[in-house]
């Protein structure tokens, strides 16, 4: 989970320190904006559209669901990790794309008013992978195998494909969608690891108590 979190903190930094120092645009925007703009055309917008939305307002109640089967099944610091780490998620959104004030990609369709940097949907479908490994972990152990890994990969699936679909919409840079992607594991991944240790040392604290001696019975 440290591990996870290192890499997304690193990946978030590279592309926070290119966009804010490097110029307007970072390594590999320009060639997905081409890209994009030769697909797009090709693909229905509103299809497109309704899967970026994956990134919204879903995202939000999947962390809702997920954290009462957790807390039904008597997880609940790995319950209070996942909705902590969305709401922190959250505010760091706002509060980067405030600070940093990026401006849109150009694009033939509406200009949308927000910062760009980094894209809200890509960060927020991080929650779906999160949520996944989440439930996967810290399922009862008669859940089967294939289930646990189709949960996973569909959970990854859907957070790799709502960020390409930011691209293909022509709203978001590479570099956006990646620093969203990368905010969203390191947080999460915190949240996690926080999560873990807590519940490790309550775990070892039980081990550890003293049994309460029983008194005595009075002799007649």
């Amino acid at each position: 989970m440290l591990l996870g979190a290192g890499a997304g903190l690193a990946l978030f930094c590279f592309y926070l320190v290119t966009v804010t120092v490097g110029g307007t645009l970072a390594p590999l925007d320009g060639e997905f904006l081409s890209v994009s703009s030769d697909l797009a055309p090709r693909l229905p917008r509103g299809a497109v559209a309704r899967v970026s939305e994956l990134g919204a307002l879903p995202a939000v109640l999947l962390v809702l669901v997920a954290a009462v089967l957790l807390a039904v099944w008597r997880r609940p610091a790995g319950a209070l990790a996942l909705t902590l780490g969305f709401l922190a998620l959250f505010l760091a959104v706002d509060l980067i794309k405030e600070e940093v004030g990026r401006p849109r990609p150009p694009s033939p369709g509406p200009r949308l008013t927000a910062a760009s940097f980094p894209s809200g949907h890509a960060a927020y479908a991080t929650a779906w992978t999160a949520a996944a490994l989440a439930l996967v972990r810290l399922a009862p152990v008669a859940v089967p195998r294939t289930l646990r890994v189709t949960v996973v990969a569909g959970g990854i699936v859907v957070t790799l494909v709502v960020g390409l679909t930011r691209l293909l919409l022509g709203v978001h840079y590479w570099s956006d969608v990646v620093a969203g992607w990368g905010l969203g594991f390191a947080i999460f991944g915190l949240a996690a690891a926080s999560a873990s240790t807590v519940a490790s040392m309550r775990d070892t604290e039980r081990r550890t108590d003293p049994p309460t001696a029983e008194p005595r019975s009075t002799p007649p």
